[in-house]
Formats: structure tokens, sequence, C-alpha cells
């Protein structure tokens, strides 16, 4: 998560969300990774995120496999998309005085009531 002072939503900062989740998989010892992806081009499909997907397997200790697999256009429905209507309700319903809060309603907002939803707080420089 960022703030809108600290970045945009365009592929270079959704590239650098998914080096960060990678990274941490590569950590875990994962050694295959899958990525689904909606077929938006200025976050997901383009050379900046190719570019990442590449740079980062060249570099992994333990990843030596990602798959970006893209949902068909118009016919697809992501379980992101309810988090975020989850999240947009919780944030409705709350007192939101800065950028913190909305870090604690996405991390309360977790459909699995057992555990919160993991966030990482990424600094973006414009």
């Amino acid at each position: 998560m960022w703030n809108e002072s600290e970045g945009n939503r365009g592929a270079n900062e959704i590239a650098t969300a998914v080096y960060t989740w990678l990274s941490a998989k590569d950590e875990e010892k994962f050694k295959e990774c899958i990525l689904y992806s909606d077929s938006c081009g200025g976050q997901n499909r383009n050379e900046m995120m190719s570019t990442m997907i590449i740079s980062f397997l060249l570099q992994s200790s333990s990843v030596t496999t990602v798959h970006q697999k893209f949902f068909e256009v118009g016919h697809s429905f992501m379980e992101c998309d309810s988090m975020h209507s989850v999240i947009e309700r919780k944030v409705k319903h709350s007192e939101v005085y800065g950028p913190s809060d909305y870090v604690s309603a996405v991390r309360s907002s977790c459909v699995k009531k057992t555990v919160p939803c993991p966030v990482v707080r990424l600094h973006c420089v414009h």
C-alpha cells in the first residue's frame, strides 16, 4: 500500500508491489509463483511488468518459474474485486483521518476472519 502523495497506480508502482510480493515468496523458498492479472495495459500487461519478472527470476534464489495468467477481457471476476468492495464498505462506516487509517481498514477487512489481511507499506517516489 502507498498513498497518492507517494506514487501513482501505473506500471512502475504495480511492478514494485509485485516484485515485493515475489521477493517474499522467494524468501519463503517457493519454487513457482502464479500471477493472475486483469488485462489492464497500464498496470499488468506491459513491458515494465515483463521486465521486472525476468529481472526477478535472474536474481531469485529459489523461485524458478513465474506464470502470469490473464483473464479474458470483460468476462472475468477476480477475488480481489470482492475484497475491494469489503474494504470500501469498511471505510464508509469508519472514521478515517489519515492514510494509516486505511491500512487498519484493509487489515480488518479480511474475508477469512481468523487472521488479519497482510498489508505491506511500499514507499514509492514520483
